[in-house]
């Protein structure tokens, strides 16, 4: 009689063996599709999460980009079912391996898959364009528009904002801990189709969202479907900027960052690029991407970001994408600046008028708009770095 003691081993052995079949009856998703990720969904939260076939290791495991956080077969039935962790593994390796005995072991017996029951996915929630609309304006109490201004000037701040259809929104506490009116960027798709509306609260003076007190994090965004209360309201995000797609060229390459700010304020140093953002460096994927077919893509990552795009970069061209990861950033940036996670906006803006607040081309310049360098020329570019800025004399 085989026996097999609880320990790490064993529980390595049910990860790697059992992991995916543990996740099904979890999420109650069929998750076998050849070794690709999945996305996850949460019929309570209205959340994603993704779930992946093998770490390094061979585990299955799913993340949750937003939270940071990754979770095994076995902390995410424990999370489920209430359980402390050994507790958890001895359930499932009574369950899949074998019989417990008090004695710490357990004997073999012919293993069982559970019968698996599949969740359809929910349609897509859109919103009202009507919804939309009633926000654009309030520009002059906008913290995001108000810095646009400071930064271009009007005419160019306001075409951006109309562009990308910003919106103001009034904010109660629901959003951060600063009452007045907020930002939100539609997530608006190719078709027209209002997805998503994510608000989040900037500074006026340098663009930058609000930080928690507590944790010296950046405020988490807030959605609209939350505030107003729409619980049937089934969450698809696309990216940012997607709207644009049908008054532009097909051979009119597309650039890909993290934040919306970012998308924005590039289309203003480089009207070249169709600018987009997925909203984070966990966010880009495949099926966002979707849209993109038959255009050249060109992948601008924060810093600290570029090989995690690189591997997302070989994903799309092995699905027929064109695309390339931008080193623009990876070339330059100083230890600080990687520390700190800056972006291309971070750079392109780091020269600034004392007295208007203007975006310049050097520290003694004129406004950075009258000559910008091309991102495409790439490698020939030449961003001045935030710490030669701070360390001029």
């Amino acid at each position: 009689m085989t026996t097999i003691s609880l320990n790490r081993s064993s529980a390595d052995r049910l990860e790697v063996d059992y992991g995916t079949t543990i996740f099904e009856e979890l999420t109650g998703q069929s998750l076998t599709r050849k070794g690709q990720s999945v996305r996850l969904f949460d019929q309570t939260t209205k959340s994603s999460e993704a779930y992946y076939p093998a770490d390094e290791r061979g585990k299955p495991y799913v993340q949750n980009f937003q939270e940071a956080k990754r979770w095994y077969p076995i902390s995410a039935y424990a999370e489920a079912h209430d359980l402390d962790w050994k507790t958890a593994m001895q359930q499932l390796v009574s369950r899949y391996l074998g019989n417990t005995r008090s004695t710490g072991s357990h004997s073999a017996r012919p293993r069982q898959r559970p019968a698996i029951v599949v969740t359809p996915k929910p349609p897509t929630s859109y919103h009202e364009q009507s919804l939309v609309d009633s926000t654009l304006g309030n520009y002059e109490r906008n913290n995001f528009a108000i810095y646009l201004r400071r930064l271009f000037g009007n005419p160019v701040a306001d075409e951006l904002l109309a562009l990308f259809r910003v919106g103001t929104w009034y904010d109660n506490f629901s959003v951060s801990r600063h009452w007045g009116f907020c930002d939100v960027f539609w997530q608006i798709d190719e078709q027209g189709r209002v997805h998503a509306g994510k608000i989040m609260y900037h500074s006026r003076a340098t663009g930058k969202r609000f930080k928690d007190k507590n944790t010296d994090a950046p405020d988490r965004p807030e959605w609209v479907h939350r505030l107003l209360s729409m619980n049937d309201f089934n969450l698809e995000q696309c990216l940012f900027g997607l709207h644009q797609l049908p008054n532009q060229p097909i051979d009119k390459p597309i650039a890909i960052v993290e934040s919306e700010k970012t998308a924005i304020i590039a289309t203003a140093f480089e009207p070249g690029f169709i600018w987009l953002a997925c909203g984070g460096l966990g966010n880009l994927s495949v099926d966002k991407c979707k849209p993109l077919a038959g255009r050249s893509i060109t992948l601008f990552p924060d810093l600290g970001g570029f090989q995690q795009w690189s591997n997302k970069a070989e994903e799309l061209k092995r699905l027929g994408h064109t695309v390339r990861v931008s080193t623009v950033l990876e070339g330059q940036g100083s230890a600080l600046d990687r520390q700190a996670g800056l972006d291309i906006a971070d750079y392109l803006t780091a020269h600034r008028c004392e007295t208007t607040g203007r975006a310049l081309s050097s520290i003694d310049g004129y406004p950075a708009l009258w000559d910008c360098e091309s991102l495409q020329s790439e490698p020939t570019i030449k961003i001045k770095t935030l710490t030669d800025y701070l360390n001029h004399d």
